[in-house]
């Protein structure tokens, strides 16, 4: 479940925050999976362009799929 779900945005902008803050693996993952609001998508992109690790940039595309089509959705 992601937080937009729940609808507390007021987190999404500490989680993009622990992003550059963590190099935990387990801890980036469970931001990712947990970020739902389109404020996300820019800092992902980032995000996915400069990530090595191949899990992280799996849950990171996983993710950004999700935002674009809550995204479209919406239109």
């Amino acid at each position: 479940m992601a937080l937009c779900d729940v609808g507390d945005k007021r987190a999404v902008e500490p989680l993009l925050a622990m992003l550059g803050k963590n190099d935990t693996d387990s801890v980036r993952t469970g931001v990712v999976v947990a970020l739902g609001d389109r404020r996300a998508v820019e800092p992902l992109e980032a995000m996915l362009k400069a990530e090595r690790s191949e899990n992280i940039r799996q849950r990171i595309e996983q993710a950004l799929q999700r935002l674009r089509a809550v995204q479209h959705d919406k239109q």
